[in-house]
């Protein structure tokens, strides 16, 4: 197979094919609140993927600039949220290679710098502690991004997650093409920002050695494993989306806010709904766009993306006997577009297709990216390897093969998917074989046998160093102000896991039939109509886009 990185899936087919597509498609249990959340962040309720864009290199570092807390337009003023403890001796430091992490003192609270790093751009540095509960604990430097508000009428910060896990926030924030795709009323009456999470380049690395990411070799996953927990041993306990969560939280308490407003894209909706959960009084408005289901992780999770990919399949070759020829070169005279693509499965499981021999494997690749990215494209490339042709699959799993963004740096996908629990190798009381874990998948999806079996096979988490968080549905009072979305078709989030999702939290539930995944910034009026005014006047939406 030429591009086996199925754990990111990050589809940047600009180059390939003409088009740019977004991204995409776990942690430590605490039954104790982030110390400085005290007077601020509603202690009482402790806790118990795509759009990933590519932006500019930003400095891991910046030089400081004192800001004072913005004012809001939706909260009285208060205090600033501070912490004072007893008097404790500081903690021996805790280090990581590219990461600075010092004792703190007593009295903690959390601080932002900024500094401009583009054309209405700052980046910054957000100081927190590095087991949020613990006031002697050391600090930390996690990165962030901001675009300020562009009106004098400003409601206040609305974060963002573009999912992943491990996607790049500051990346997004300092991408250009946010101004393009965000909806305007959105850009202008919120500073947006971006926290990168734990794990990833700017915010607590994770450094490994040796195997890929996703391995599917049990002995190469335990070496990188091992790797892993060589180099950054005493982090790894301090990863995962629910410490990312208290980091949401320390930034709302470094810049003054009273409350958040919130887009998270695909795994950025679990991140959004373990905040609700942990501070539901502190969420103003939120938006979870292609849910995350915690109650699905493990092998209950591949198996409902392998249903889904299964499910848009069928949808797709339907619309494609719908439609011309010229449309859809898949079609055939006398043969159904179901019994054509079978057949093209089968000559590339035998003897593959054209001179260059494209296989099962690279078939399989080729359809399941672009089912979930553009039918357009997938049709012509259907069409041209129907007749031998293979320049446009080549030229697409090529790119992708060779393509720097579409892989997470060093141990981050996996120090927060394996803390997450997202992986079935992450949980051994399943004590599922692979061969039955193929089974399953592969009863799922039986026009996707050897993905089935590429799944069936991963071990990522075997040996991890850190034990996944406990599986549990997210509870919050949050509810009335989230607003859950889900596309009817989308094969990296199922639409079952947004519905779920929106059941646990009480939110309100829109569906959008298509099949990308994610919708906010689509360009869809409806969908753009509704994220605007959910996340500026709480005005609900219709149920259906």
């Amino acid at each position: 197979m030429r591009y086996r990185n199925w754990l990111a899936l990050p589809i940047v087919l600009a180059v390939a094919v003409g088009t740019t597509s977004p991204v995409d498609a776990g942690q430590r249990s605490s039954s104790t609140s982030p110390v400085y959340a005290s007077g601020s962040a509603n202690s009482a309720h402790a806790g118990s993927g795509s759009r990933r864009v590519v932006g500019p290199t930003v400095p891991t570092t910046a030089t400081t600039v004192t800001t004072s807390a913005p004012d809001t337009t939706n909260a009285a003023t208060s205090a600033p949220d501070t912490v004072t403890t007893a008097t404790t001796s500081a903690p021996d430091t805790v280090s990581s290679p590219g990461v600075s992490i010092v004792p703190t003192g007593p009295v903690f609270s959390p601080t932002v710098s900024w500094s401009p790093c583009g054309a209405g751009v700052e980046c910054g540095v957000l100081t927190t502690l590095l087991d949020p509960t613990d006031p002697g604990s050391p600090k930390v430097q996690v990165g962030a991004a901001r675009r300020s508000a562009r009106t004098l009428n400003r409601i206040g910060i609305l974060l963002v997650n573009p999912g992943g896990p491990a996607g790049s926030a500051v990346d997004m924030v300092t991408d250009p093409g946010l101004e393009r795709s965000m909806p305007p009323l959105l850009r202008g009456r919120f500073d947006v920002i971006g926290i990168d999470p734990r794990g990833t380049a700017r915010s607590v690395p994770v450094l490994c050695a040796g195997a890929p990411n996703g391995s599917n070799d049990e002995e190469r996953a335990k070496s990188f494993s091992a790797s892993c927990g060589a180099r950054s041993g005493s982090i790894l306990p301090f990863v995962g989306t629910d410490l990312s969560a208290d980091d949401l939280e320390a930034m709302r308490i470094a810049l003054g806010e009273q409350q958040i407003s919130y887009l998270g894209f695909s795994w950025g909706t679990y991140l959004g709904g373990l905040y609700a959960q942990k501070y539901p009084d502190r969420v103003r408005s939120m938006i979870l766009d292609g849910g995350v289901d915690p109650t699905r992780f493990g092998v209950a999770a591949r198996e409902d993306q392998m249903r889904a990919q299964e499910r848009t399949l069928t949808e797709f070759l339907a619309a494609c006997e719908r439609s011309s020829t010229r449309s859809c070169p898949l079609k055939t005279p006398g043969k159904t577009t179901k019994l054509r693509y079978e057949e093209m499965l089968l000559i590339a499981s035998r003897t593959g297709i054209g001179r260059e021999k494209i296989d099962r494997d690279d078939l399989e690749a080729l359809t399941g990216i672009l089912l979930g990215e553009d039918w357009s494209v997938l049709a012509r490339a259907l069409g041209e390897l129907s007749k031998g042709g293979t320049a446009l699959t080549l030229s697409i799993l090529d790119y992708l093969n060779g393509d720097p963004n579409s892989r997470y740096e060093d141990g981050g996908y996996e120090g927060i998917a394996c803390r997450d629990g997202f992986f079935a190798s992450a949980h051994p009381e399943e004590a599922v074989s692979v061969a039955a874990r193929a089974e399953r998948y592969r009863a799922a999806a039986p026009h996707f046998l050897n993905f089935a079996g590429f799944w069936a096979s991963e071990a990522t988490c075997t040996s991890w160093a850190a034990p996944p968080r406990p599986r549990a549905p997210f509870i919050t009072t949050a509810g009335p102000r989230i607003m859950v979305i889900g596309n009817t078709l989308d094969l990296r989030t199922p639409i079952e896991w947004s519905r779920s999702i929106a059941t646990q939290l009480g939110a309100r539930m829109v569906s959008f039939d298509d099949y990308v995944h994610t919708a906010s910034f689509s360009g869809e009026t409806c969908i753009t109509n509704a994220t605007s005014r959910w996340l500026i006047d709480l005005i609900a939406p219709p149920a259906e886009c």
